[in-house]
């Protein structure tokens, strides 16, 4: 469970996205993902129509919503998908023989998941745009088999994107080795694009990258100390990033706390009464798996942030469970 009782509960709820009725849990990142393709490409056309699997796309968003749609209406499972030259590569599991073919989908106010037409596509990503890549390999759309591109997919309930790499005033956003400054990054909704809101999230992938290609500890710790100022739009798992580059888990604890009262003070004073909680039950001899799981029962019934009512509550929980025995002197 690690730092999941804290992060989810009460720092990474806002990363969940809804629709309408429908929620999308919000997945972060704590490694690099080896089956994202992340790239800038041009938009060099569209694909002709093609079908998808119905089923499989609408089983991966959880329906909440209970508006009524006229079924009898439905369209069809088709979609219509970008084609796209690769111009500087992060990272591409496979590499096609010519491009990329890319299909997005539009959840709707059912729920459900439908394709796009070629004039969606032709408004929001005209022919020659330069675009930001974060895709998977398709598995709504059938693969391409025997053909130059393959294809590709951004999918509602994975943090991929396509957005062009362009800002209002014609400024090119980034490049594939740019070396990004997190904490000098800001946004005005107002005024900047969702290109540039989504920024964080494409610099993120280059340096989760970075990091796992990292040779020495302060390479990496290089890198974490600026990814450190990230913002919440990065879709990163904080935590658990530090968890898995930090030299030990005594340092992953400092730099995770140090975030978590740079960024949230309250929930700096809540993770304190937590691992308060959670030292004291592995001195007693409980063990650390059991004690986490136990706050985390305790912290979901409701049980007030207070060290003592806190202790008192995990103690019932786990009164069934006997503390581990301690070694022999």
């Amino acid at each position: 469970m690690k730092r999941l009782v804290i992060c989810v509960a009460l720092i990474f709820v806002g990363l969940g996205q809804s629709s309408y009725g429908c929620t999308l849990m919000g997945k972060t990142l704590s490694r690099f993902d080896d089956s994202e393709y992340v790239f800038i490409g041009k938009v060099a056309g569209y694909t002709m129509p093609v079908g998808f699997d119905e089923k499989r796309a609408n089983n991966s968003v959880e329906p909440l919503s209970y508006t009524h749609v006229d079924q009898s209406k439905k369209a069809p499972m088709e979609t219509v998908g970008l084609v796209v030259k690769v111009l500087e590569s992060v990272y591409l599991p496979k590499t096609p023989t010519e491009n990329f073919e890319i299909f997005l989908f539009d959840l709707m106010a059912d729920c459900s998941i439908r394709g796009k037409t070629v004039e969606d596509l032709m408004r929001l990503f005209p022919t020659g745009l330069e675009i930001r890549v974060v895709a998977k390999q398709s598995e709504f759309v059938e693969r391409s088999s025997g053909q130059k591109n393959l294809r590709l997919e951004v999918r509602p309930s994975e943090p991929n994107s396509i957005i062009s790499n362009v800002e209002k005033n014609g400024s090119r956003l980034t490049s594939s080795s740019s070396v990004f400054s997190y904490k000098d990054y800001t946004y005005d909704m107002d005024s900047d694009s969702d290109s540039k809101y989504l920024l964080p999230a494409f610099e993120a992938r280059k340096d989760l990258l970075r990091l796992e290609r990292a040779e020495t500890q302060p390479d990496r710790n290089s890198i974490l100390d600026r990814i450190f100022h990230a913002p919440p739009n990065s879709d990163l798992d904080m935590g658990g990033l530090f968890d898995s580059y930090a030299g030990g888990q005594a340092e992953a604890d400092r730099y995770f706390e140090s975030y978590l009262k740079a960024t949230s003070p309250e929930t700096f004073a809540e993770y304190k009464v937590f691992k308060q909680a959670l030292d004291e039950l592995i001195k007693r001899g409980f063990d650390k798996k059991a004690a986490e799981e136990a706050i985390g029962k305790a912290l979901s019934e409701g049980t007030d942030f207070d060290s003592s009512k806190l202790m008192e509550r995990v103690v019932e929980i786990l009164g069934s469970s006997k503390p581990k025995p301690k070694p022999n002197p």
